[in-house]
């Protein structure tokens, strides 16, 4: 029998491949393809990994930030509660003149102040309807010459507008009044909590 010659139509490349598949290693242009493959997955898990963490760490901020609301929610609502009966026995701790129940008032206005609670300093300002309610009009200005009740700010928040006098301030100046209105004890009402 004679040997028959190797046809020419059959190319390096599947030769090569066909006795890679025989020995059980891959040809170098099937490692490429595969390596590149695996590259592009790698790539994509790790847009997977930085998107999840990214969605995690939002998810976390968000939870912060209803978890803060809801703090100053329930801490606005509690001091808007008793900021009434706080102003009345502010009162009766004047009226009464006990140390003892004064020191008690004092230490509550403290401690809402620590929570951060401010009373609005509107006496001779301007009036401003985001802060402030006119309860009496005394000419055409619009200054504050009294205040008949003291305002409040949570934070950035208003949790009780200022009744206010509002006046023109040379006339009622002129006049002799000092913008403040006297209490029957001698005390104006701005002098509360301070």
């Amino acid at each position: 029998m004679t040997a028959r010659p190797k046809s020419t139509s059959d190319s390096s490349g599947s030769r090569d491949r066909r006795q890679s598949a025989k020995t059980g290693r891959a040809h170098p242009a099937d490692q490429r393809e595969r390596l590149e493959e695996l590259e592009r997955q790698m790539a994509a898990a790790r847009e997977n990994e930085k998107r999840a963490l990214a969605d995690y760490q939002n998810l976390v901020r968000r939870q912060q930030q209803d978890r803060a609301r809801l703090v100053a929610a329930a801490s606005r609502e509690v001091i808007e509660t008793i900021l009434e009966p706080l102003e009345h026995l502010n009162m009766a701790s004047r009226k009464l003149n006990d140390p003892g129940l004064t020191m008690v008032v004092d230490q509550l206005w403290e401690r809402l102040d620590e929570l951060g609670l401010d009373q609005l300093d509107v006496l001779g300002k301007e009036f401003d309807e985001r802060t402030m309610e006119a309860v009496e009009r005394r000419g055409h200005g619009s200054w504050v010459l009294a205040v008949v009740r003291p305002g409040f700010t949570l934070g950035d928040h208003v949790i009780q507008h200022a009744q206010v006098v509002v006046g023109d301030q040379a006339g009622d100046q002129a006049d002799g009044q000092t913008g403040e209105r006297p209490e029957e004890d001698g005390q104006t009402s701005n002098q509360l909590g301070s």
